[in-house]
């Protein structure tokens, strides 16, 4: 427990130095917690998440193979780019804790990086991040999660600067042929290039809102011909494999996407009673697109497994859109928001911790970079 207790410690001592403007500190703390994060990942054991043991046994078959021809249809993923990736390291002679290792730093990276680019707040950011599970779910979703870090600057890079911008393209290609899942990425791209041309009008949001509640009515058929397409990823329809996405029938993890959904439509209500736009306001409508499709289709399909893996694209959109909206909420709004935000991140983390979602605890620390 202590490895994971760590990073919320130096969050907070972070964030206090920052508070206390010491020059540097932000930046500083973000690469340090990334560094971190990086660390407690890639060396973790084998016994460490429900999945790690799996990546282990496919990634021994494809360094197996000769020649990368042979690798692919041993390795029972449809993912050219992690094969090939994991195939040369293989190659080189590396054990299975290097490619953790070398996993954990592009998702770390990446994810860091969007904090960097998307967040008025980064230390708050990356504490979120931390305390809503998400590093917990980098864990056990590690091929995924390497394709939402680059997902997700391909996103910003789509949002900033078009869809000219050739380096989202080539994040986006390296994430799709990691995981097929990235294509969730892309309702959000859409929504988020309508809003940037309607000039953040509030006919726009009003208009992404509702698309993402068709979108959500429509997903279980779209998730069905997924899963025809991709026959793996039926491992993850209908099975419930932790606590705290189970109890009360639908799954408690709805009351998360609720209250995130709620912030999120807060802060573009509160924008909305505002004259002009700032570079935090421009972040909540860059943002709101991610948030929006998963909070409205978390809110609907909270239960099932496989629809929440789909949105861990989305999810750390939220993880920006809190400090924007914390700091364009008026003052005595504001405290309470703050106050609700703390409680359910407590809460939330605490409950993960001691219900051990996906075998988390205890940590263990796995040795040997090369066979």
């Amino acid at each position: 427990m202590l490895p994971y207790i760590s990073l919320i410690l130096i969050s907070l001592f972070f964030i206090v130095l920052n508070v206390a403007r010491v020059k540097g500190s932000e930046d500083a703390g973000l690469v340090v917690i990334a560094l971190v994060m990086t660390l407690v990942a890639g060396f973790r054991g084998l016994t460490v998440g429900t999945d790690t043991l799996l990546y282990s046994n496919m990634y021994y078959r494809i360094a197996g193979c000769s020649d990368l021809s042979d690798a692919f249809p041993i390795s029972t993923i449809t993912a050219p780019v992690y094969v090939s990736y994991a195939w040369v390291l293989g190659r080189i002679g590396f054990s299975h804790q290097a490619l953790l290792l070398f996993n954990a730093l592009i998702t770390n990276i990446g994810i860091a990086y969007f904090i960097k680019r998307s967040s008025n707040r980064p230390l708050i950011s990356i504490l979120v991040y931390v305390c809503l599970g998400m590093f917990f779910q980098s864990l056990n979703g590690m091929r995924q999660y390497v394709a939402v870090a680059l997902a997700l600057n391909a996103y910003l890079d789509f949002c900033l600067y078009g869809v000219r911008k050739i380096r989202a393209w080539i994040l986006i290609v390296l994430a799709l042929g990691i995981h097929a899942t990235a294509l969730m990425i892309f309702p959000c791209v859409i929504a988020a290039l309508y809003i940037r041309n309607g000039r953040h009008n509030r006919k726009s949001l009003l208009i992404v809102l509702s698309v993402a509640a068709f979108f959500s009515s429509a997903l279980v058929v779209l998730s069905d011909v997924f899963m025809r397409l991709f026959p793996i990823y039926s491992m993850y329809n209908g099975v419930q494999n932790a606590a705290i996405f189970s109890g009360l029938g639908a799954g408690r993890i709805r009351y998360l996407y609720a209250a995130l959904l709620g912030i999120s439509i807060f802060g573009i209500a509160s924008f909305g009673h505002r004259d002009g736009a700032s570079c935090n306001d421009d972040r909540i409508f860059i943002l709101f697109p991610l948030c929006v499709v998963s909070g409205v289709v978390g809110l609907v399909y909270g239960a099932s497994p496989l629809i929440n893996r789909l949105l861990w694209f989305c999810l750390p959109g939220h993880i920006s859109m809190i400090p924007s909206v914390v700091d364009n909420t008026e003052k005595g709004w504001a405290q309470l928001l703050k106050l609700g935000i703390f409680l359910i991140l407590a809460v939330w983390f605490v409950a993960q911790l001691t219900e051990n979602q996906d075998d988390m605890l205890p940590y263990v620390i796995g040795i040997g970079l090369f066979e």
